[in-house]
C-alpha cells in the first residue's frame, strides 16, 4: 500500500516526564566496537500486505539475528486508521519520521510494509543478511553507553555518547525508544478484519532527537521515559540509536533490557 504526501521536515519529539521516583540502579549497557545495525519496519494493522513483513522482524533472534548485531524497531502509523481499523500502537509521530526517511531519499510517497536498515530502503528480505554483515562489518561511528534505574512509573536514563568524527557529530541526533513485545490483536474492521495479528518490537515511545553539541567528542543526556500501565515490563526493552539526521545512516545502536530483564529474543 501506498500513500503520496509532500516532503516535510522530521518533527521534535518530546521527552516524557516523570510522575514518581525512581529506584536503584538496574540498567547498564554499552555499545561494543563494531556497528550494530538498526532496521525500522514502518507497519499498519489496516494494512493486509503488513503481516508477512511484521513476521520477518519477529523471527529475527530465532534466525540468529541478535540485538548484538541488528536492533529492530516496529513503527506503526496511522494513515491507514481511515479504512476502517484503528491501529492501537500507531502515532503521528511515526507517520512524521517515515516521512523524514522518503524525503532524504527524494521520494514522494510511503507505503507500508517498508523497511529501513542503517536508513536505506530494503527491497525485499533477499539482500538482508548480505547488507547487515556490511554493516556488521564495520567499526562503529559512535559510542554509548547508559544507565539508568527504573520505578513505578518511568524509567530515568543517562545516557553518554562519544562522536570522535566532527563531521558526524554535527549532523547526529540521538533517541531512545521504548520496545514492546508479545503483543496481539483481534481485528475487526478493515483490510485485516478477522486475523489475530501478532507483533514484536513495537515502538511505544520515542523520546529524541536529541543533538550533540558540536564542540566536544562526549555528551551526556539526562532521558525520562515514562512506563503507562499498559505496558508489560516483562516484555519490554530499550532501544538507543544515535543517526544521522542529513542521511539516516546509524552511528551506532544498542539495546537494553529494563528492570534486569534479559533482552527479548
Amino acid at each position: 500500500m501506498t500513500r503520496r504526501f509532500l516532503p516535510v521536515l522530521l518533527a521534535v519529539f518530546t521527552g516524557f516526564a516523570a510522575t514518581a521516583a525512581v529506584h536503584a540502579v538496574d540498567i547498564s549497557a554499552e555499545s561494543g566496537a563494531q556497528k550494530v545495525a538498526l532496521l525500522e519496519l514502518y507497519t499498519s494493522e489496516g494494512c493486509s500486505s503488513c503481516p508477512p513483513a511484521d513476521r520477518f522482524v519477529s523471527k529475527l533472534a530465532a534466525a540468529g539475528y541478535y540485538p548484538e548485531r541488528v536492533v529492530p524497531l516496529a513503527f506503526h502509523v496511522t494513515y491507514w486508521d481511515y479504512i476502517g481499523w484503528r491501529d492501537p500502537y500507531a502515532q503521528d509521530a511515526y507517520d512524521t519520521r517515515q516521512y523524514a526517511v522518503a524525503a532524504r531519499q527524494k521520494s514522494r510517497t510511503v507505503y507500508t510494509p517498508q523497511l529501513v536498515l542503517d536508513g536505506r530502503n530494503l527491497r525485499g528480505t533477499g539482500a538482508f543478511a548480505e547488507r547487515l554483515q556490511s554493516l556488521n562489518d564495520q567499526t562503529a561511528a559512535a559510542r554509548i553507553s547508559v544507565q539508568g534505574s527504573t520505578g513505578e512509573s518511568a524509567v530515568a536514563l543517562n545516557v553518554d555518547v562519544q562522536v570522535d568524527d566532527p563531521a558526524q557529530r554535527r549532523a547526529a541526533d540521538l533517541y531512545v525508544a521504548l520496545v514492546e513485545g508479545g503483543l496481539n490483536s483481534q481485528v475487526k474492521a478493515g483490510e485485516n478484519r478477522g486475523r489475530k495479528l501478532q507483533h514484536e518490537h513495537v515502538v511505544r515511545q520515542l523520546v529524541g532527537p536529541l543533538s550533540l553539541p558540536a564542540g566536544r567528542a562526549d555528551s551526556r543526556h539526562a532521558v525520562t521515559v515514562a512506563l503507562a500501565d499498559a505496558v508489560n515490563r516483562a516484555n519490554t526493552s530499550l532501544a538507543v540509536f544515535v543517526q544521522n539526521r542529513e542521511d539516516g545512516r546509524v552511528l551506532q545502536a544498542l539495546a537494553t533490557a529494563i528492570g534486569g530483564k534479559e533482552v527479548p529474543r
